[in-house]
C-alpha cells in the first residue's frame, strides 16, 4: 500500500476501510454518513496533492482523512455548544417526550444506577431540584450530589448508545 494506486477507483475500494476505521476510531456514532463523505473528500484531496518524494500514499491518505474528520468534529462540536441545548438535555430527551415526563419512565432507565444516583436524576428531572437542594436533603455537599450525577449521566449515555446500537 505504499504506492499510490493507478485510479481514484481503485484508491476508493482500497482505503475504503481506512475511512470506516478512522470514522469508528474517532467515536462518530451520529451522522455516519456525513462523516464517510468527509473521508471520500480528504481521501480524494490526499489522491489529487500526494508526492510521492514525501513518503507513502497510505501514511499520506490515513493523516488527510483523519485530519479532515478532526476538523469536522471541531467545527461542528464548537458549533453545537453554541447552538444546542447541553448534552445532559439531550441525552435525556430521548428517554422521553419532553410533555410526557413521567416518573416512570425516568425509574425505568435509572434502574442500573446506585440509589443516590437515582436520587439525584430524579430529584432534577422530575422534581426539578437544584444539586444544593438534593444536597441539603441528602446532608451532603453540592459537590457530592454533583459527582453522583456526573456519574449517573455516564451510565444513563452508556446505556442509550447501547439500544441505539441495537435498534
Amino acid at each position: 500500500m505504499n504506492n499510490k494506486p493507478a485510479t481514484f477507483d481503485e484508491t476508493v475500494s482500497q482505503y475504503n476501510g481506512l475511512i470506516k476505521n478512522q470514522i469508528k476510531r474517532l467515536r462518530i456514532y451520529k451522522h455516519f454518513d456525513e462523516y464517510y463523505q468527509e473521508g471520500l473528500i480528504a481521501l480524494w484531496e490526499a489522491y489529487q496533492r500526494h508526492d510521492e518524494s514525501k513518503g507513502s500514499f497510505s501514511n499520506y491518505a490515513f493523516h488527510t482523512v483523519r485530519g479532515k474528520m478532526l476538523t469536522k468534529l471541531k467545527r461542528e462540536s464548537s458549533h453545537e455548544s453554541r447552538q444546542q441545548p447541553s448534552e445532559e438535555v439531550e441525552v435525556f430527551n430521548q428517554i422521553y417526550e419532553p410533555n410526557l415526563l413521567q416518573r416512570e419512565v425516568i425509574e425505568s432507565y435509572c434502574k442500573q444506577l446506585s440509589p443516590n444516583q437515582q436520587k439525584v436524576i430524579i430529584g432534577r428531572f422530575y422534581e426539578d431540584k437544584t444539586f444544593e437542594q438534593i444536597a441539603a436533603e441528602e446532608g451532603v455537599q453540592p459537590a457530592t450530589v454533583r459527582s453522583w450525577y456526573r456519574y449517573a449521566f455516564v451510565k444513563l449515555k452508556k446505556q442509550l448508545g447501547e439500544q441505539m446500537e441495537d435498534n
